[in-house]
């Protein structure tokens, strides 16, 4: 499980920043964990859309954001079958599957040149939780890989246009 790296600009919203897992395993959930700080990024929210569980339409998705500056976490809880009737839903093994997004907006003052980081982290939250995943009703401890890298770069003027997948 890791986080990618993404490169941002002071001021810049809604930046998504990727969950993604490499599991050889069907899944039955997840729970993804990390700390950041607030002083330079807001996380706003973690969704599910535009990744790689669209089709199977967890049946839980609870998300817990605190940015509070002495303890700030981001915790998201993913099942894919917990209501009766149950059929058998799991996630599909892959390599690199995006499975949320983290939705966060850059503090205006953030530093350009400096990086600041969103970290995958065990006993995060209250009550403190683990990244983890859901196998045959067993929860297994994922590697937990390196990412997560913020890089705020200098905002050169006039500013770039901003792709986004559809413009044309």
């Amino acid at each position: 499980m890791r986080l990618s790296d993404v490169a941002v600009f002071p001021g810049q919203q809604s930046v998504y920043v990727p969950v993604l897992v490499t599991h050889d395993v069907a899944t039955q959930g997840f729970t993804v964990a990390a700390v950041f700080d607030p002083a330079v990024v807001k996380l706003r929210e973690v969704v599910f859309e535009d990744s790689n569980l669209n089709g199977i339409d967890p049946e839980l998705f609870a998300v817990t954001i605190s940015d509070d500056p002495v303890e700030p976490f981001v915790t998201a809880g993913i099942l894919f079958d917990v209501v009766d009737p149950f059929d058998g839903r799991v996630f599909p093994p892959g390599v690199n599957h995006r499975i949320a997004n983290l939705i966060l907006d850059v503090s205006p003052a953030a530093r350009p040149g400096s990086v600041t980081r969103i970290e995958l982290k065990n006993q995060v939250g209250r009550p403190p939780l683990n990244n983890i995943f859901t196998v045959n009703g067993r929860t297994l401890l994922p590697a937990l890989g390196e990412g997560g890298a913020i890089h705020i770069r200098r905002l050169h003027f006039p500013p770039p246009r901003f792709f986004r997948r559809g413009d044309s």
